[in-house]
């Protein structure tokens, strides 16, 4: 995704599927056929306990599931919106979606931890001459419990060196989010490195 002070940082991806909200809609209105069931099951709990607890199993299944594909679908619309912002080499941005105590783990570099040595880190990168990043989407994930989650791609930048030529690195990355207390998404831990001995840039 990114590069280093040494190695480029790349950014990647796709944006939301139109198709999923019909498929949201759609387990959203199985979840409350199975509640209006649970219903007239919970009135029989003390005869059939096995079968109101089948259905307390599976009335919870599916609330995960619709809040795990919501998840999913929010991280694939910021890991397009960073890419964005890199593109636009828009630095302010680009930090709004790292969070205060997230880490970059640089090539052939110091980690650079919180946002002061984060806003350093892009700093360079963006200031490199010619800096132009592609990248793309391989694998977005989020865990069962939805409180963390990780988006996996790879990248190309170019840029320019010191006689006048350009060079291209290829490279891969990894960027483990986690939900905040307000229920947005941050970037807390990202490492990215070269596919082969990276040119020499400045």
């Amino acid at each position: 995704m990114q590069s280093g002070t040494q190695s480029m940082k790349p950014r990647r991806h796709f944006g939301i599927r139109s198709a999923w909200l019909p498929r949201h809609a759609a387990v959203a209105y199985l979840c409350l056929v199975m509640r209006r069931s649970w219903v007239g099951v919970m009135r029989h709990a003390n005869r059939t306990p096995k079968l109101a607890f089948l259905a307390f199993a599976l009335i919870g299944t599916a609330a995960c599931g619709v809040q795990q594909r919501a998840d999913l679908e929010t991280l694939r619309s910021k890991d397009a919106a960073l890419t964005k912002a890199v593109a636009e080499k828009n630095l302010e941005r680009i930090l709004k979606f790292y969070a205060d105590d997230a880490s970059i783990l640089p090539m052939e570099e110091p980690v650079a931890s919180g946002k002061q040595a984060i806003r350093r880190e892009w700093s360079h990168i963006l200031g490199i001459p010619g800096f132009r990043n592609t990248g793309t989407t391989t694998d977005v994930e989020v865990s069962r419990a939805g409180d963390l989650g990780y988006t996996r791609g790879t990248y190309a930048t170019t840029f320019d060196l010191a006689d006048g030529t350009t060079a291209t690195e290829h490279g891969k990355w990894v960027s483990v989010w986690k939900k905040q207390a307000d229920g947005s998404w941050k970037i807390a831990v990202e490492i990215y490195n070269t596919d082969a001995p990276p040119p020499i840039h400045q």
